[in-house]
């Protein structure tokens, strides 16, 4: 018999439609079965009662670009598997096989009310691999993975070039970052044409009478270039990290050129460049803002109100932590946008809805509508405020905390 659980009196924050206060939430089976209006909603009699008068509901929260589990507290450099430095192009590379579950990380995380995370791998390559989406607790990296592949990571701008230009390799300058990847996505499309000709030449043998039929040699399946179809067949988004305004130029370039679904990793400098990037309809998954902000040169055009000016140029928005351990502060991060004239609405949408949309989990996760899944993080105060303590956190309808 699955249990009921029922959530009265929080002022509830569908994300997807208006505040609901005092609300109701009926949870069953890991679902949320019904939300409305107290008095407006039947309680079952053997319901499990939350009482919640006073605090507040939001769906369960998500870092739509982090490194938890990769690079992982406490451990040292010998765990930090997020870079494959040896080589500016790896598409290859999948973050679940350097994902660690037992990362001190986690319980913390979870704690703080972050249900989802997309876990990427590092920015040193041009091409660094595939994230994933993942819950933020789990016995093995099969438990957590909410869905794979949710994107493939690329990057510009200093990091690339900075790490190549040390090995004396190549790229070791902005033109070198654009041309390398340029280079690399011509060559994973004249494969595609390459395979796309040898399976023609299978079928038209597999078309002649078995006696005229003459054996054909195998194709040689290249893993790097398989890798990148999905990504030119505008199937996989290609998450690419640009800080500065030109970087980010170059990132629609390049997008437009090959055709690709884009998104912009930090977008640092985007205020300087609104209207393309609103043009462009690309997301932009900002941050972080709480944390390590000027530390590199190519920072030094940061501007808390970034999020505020790409929401009103009409840009969709994430915010993110791009933490591996300091994925807790997430609502941190929306809280410093809000005091730089984001609304606080689109603030929580961009750490709920907005990644759900861009990880492929709209229909699951990121709003508190009947049918959705039963990730739900209670406030006691407004969620955005870090004086504001999670009372509870549930877990596709499991209490956590």
């Amino acid at each position: 018999m699955e249990k009921t659980i029922v959530i009265v009196g929080a002022a509830v924050h569908t994300v997807a439609g208006p505040v609901i206060e005092p609300g109701v939430v009926v949870i069953a089976g890991g679902r949320i079965r019904e939300v409305g209006p107290e008095g407006r909603v039947s309680i079952p009699d053997d319901a499990e009662r939350i009482e919640a008068r006073g605090m507040q509901l939001t769906p369960g929260l998500i870092d739509a670009h982090a490194h938890i589990g990769v690079f992982n507290e406490a451990q040292g450099e010998d765990n930090w598997d997020g870079n494959e430095m040896t080589d500016p192009v790896t598409p290859h590379l999948r973050v679940i096989d350097a994902l660690n579950p037992h990362a001190v990380a986690f319980p913390d995380v979870l704690a703080c009310g972050v249900t989802t995370v997309c876990t990427l791998p590092g920015s040193a390559n041009l091409i660094g691999g595939t994230g994933a989406a993942i819950r933020t607790c789990g016995r093995t990296v099969d438990e957590m993975v909410r869905r794979y592949p949710v994107g493939m990571k690329m990057a510009l701008g200093f990091n690339p070039k900075s790490v190549y230009r040390e090995q004396k390799k190549t790229p070791a300058t902005r033109m070198a970052n654009a041309a390398v990847l340029r280079q690399a996505l011509r060559k994973a499309r004249n494969y595609a044409e390459k395979k796309a000709h040898h399976q023609d030449k299978v079928r038209a043998m597999r078309r002649k009478p078995a006696e005229e039929r003459e054996p054909l040699p195998p194709f040689e399946v290249d893993f790097k270039q398989e890798a990148l179809l999905p990504v030119l067949d505008g199937e996989l988004l290609a998450r690419c990290h640009a800080h500065r305004a030109d970087d980010i130029l170059t990132a629609l370039r390049v997008a437009d050129e090959f055709n690709l679904q884009l998104s912009l990793e930090h977008c640092t400098e985007g205020y300087k460049v609104a209207p393309e990037l609103a043009a462009a309809g690309v997301t932009c998954v900002l941050g972080p803002h709480y944390i390590e902000m000027r530390y590199k040169a190519e920072l030094l055009g940061l501007n808390l109100a970034n999020a505020a000016v790409l929401h009103q140029a009409g840009v969709e928005i994430c915010i993110q932590t791009d933490a591996s351990w300091g994925v807790q502060w997430l609502t941190n991060n929306a809280a410093v946008c809000v005091a730089h004239d984001l609304p606080g609405e689109v603030a929580l949408r961009a750490i709920t809805l907005n990644p759900a949309r861009l990880l492929g989990l709209e229909k699951e996760l990121g709003s508190i509508e009947p049918g959705k899944t039963a990730d739900l993080v209670l406030f006691a105060g407004d969620p955005l405020d870090i004086r504001s303590r999670v009372v509870q956190v549930w877990l596709e309808g499991e209490a956590r905390k």
